[in-house]
């Protein structure tokens, strides 16, 4: 498949995106789950409301028709500054298994929206979700084994 890439500075121009940022915690540690980029032609961005959503794999977005979107090395820098922020930000909330951020980027830095317990763990850009989906109720289980012991 032949993939159209697309410089972010141009999509912005033209639609709204947002950027979740999914952690996950195990035994006290703090990991990153995955990293979806929402673009919308309203405020609204999620799939929900009609948004179009990219999966982040090896430093660029994708989307299930294989459009690429590339972050800029200022917008790289911003968003693994979001990353490092949305671990420690999880640190305060050990409890929660896995959380979704949803943050901002512009040309000053990342701001965080908000931040979702219970996240999905998988959208149509996963190529097998149903291993994303295992993959997290295995993580699941573990926790519920641990409580109930």
């Amino acid at each position: 498949h032949l993939a159209l890439i697309i410089n972010i500075s141009k999509l912005i121009e033209s639609n709204n995106r947002s950027f979740r940022i999914i952690t996950n915690c195990y035994n006290e540690t703090i990991s990153l789950w995955d990293i979806y980029l929402l673009v919308g032609d309203s405020i609204v961005t999620n799939m929900s409301k009609g948004g179009k959503t990219y999966k982040y794999i090896n430093k660029e977005f994708i989307n299930k028709n294989n459009k690429i979107i590339k972050l800029n090395e200022k917008e790289n820098k911003f968003l693994n500054e979001a990353i490092d922020l949305a671990k420690k930000c999880h640190k305060e909330l050990i409890f929660c298994p896995t959380i979704g951020w949803d943050v901002i980027l512009n040309k000053n830095g990342c701001y965080f929206l908000e931040g979702n317990i219970g996240v999905t763990i998988s959208c149509d850009v996963d190529k097998n979700p149903m291993n994303k989906q295992k993959e997290y109720l295995d993580f699941v289980q573990k926790i519920y084994n641990h409580i109930i012991k």
